[in-house]
């Protein structure tokens, strides 16, 4: 058989070399783009891995449960809800207690300091989330935290 019977295959496979080149690099730069805690790997897990929590009830109570709630990495808050939008004369223990120990949590000690009394309400646990994961993320601002002001409102999205 000569070198000129053989057959060619560079047209028959249907993708040439440049194609193949051009399709490869610009998955390449997609994969790139994509955030590190979209695609879960160590140290983070993916959000199909994650159970979402609306939480209902953000007076004392509620916001002093939350730090260890959202520093669990298989849950993500996603929506609050409390009749009252933002208040400032809930009772605690101490003056400024509540308030730092959300700024602890945060890592930001001057989260809301002094604003006036006992901070409570859907509005501070919005706040409180939204800080939390933007800071998680190395971000400036997280906007995934839903409001309610209902209960029912809240599970007939759900």
């Amino acid at each position: 058989m000569k070198t000129s019977d053989a057959p060619r295959h560079s047209q028959s496979s249907g993708v040439s070399r440049r194609k193949f080149i051009a399709t490869s690099g610009a998955v390449a730069a997609a994969i790139t783009i994509v955030p590190r805690h979209v695609l879960g790997g160590p140290g983070f897990v993916p959000p199909s891995e994650k159970v979402t929590v609306a939480y209902i009830g953000c007076g004392t109570q509620g916001l002093r449960e939350m730090p260890d709630m959202i520093k669990v990495p298989e849950v993500q808050i996603v929506a609050v809800c409390d009749p009252i939008k933002e208040s400032h004369d809930y009772v605690d223990w101490s003056k400024d207690g509540l308030r730092a120990d959300l700024a602890t949590a945060l890592g930001k000690p001057d989260w809301r300091r002094g604003a006036p009394g006992i901070p409570g309400g859907r509005d501070v646990a919005k706040d409180f989330v939204e800080t939390y994961y933007a800071t998680q993320r190395g971000s400036e601002k997280f906007a995934g935290c839903k409001t309610y002001i209902d209960f029912r409102e809240l599970l007939e999205q759900a």
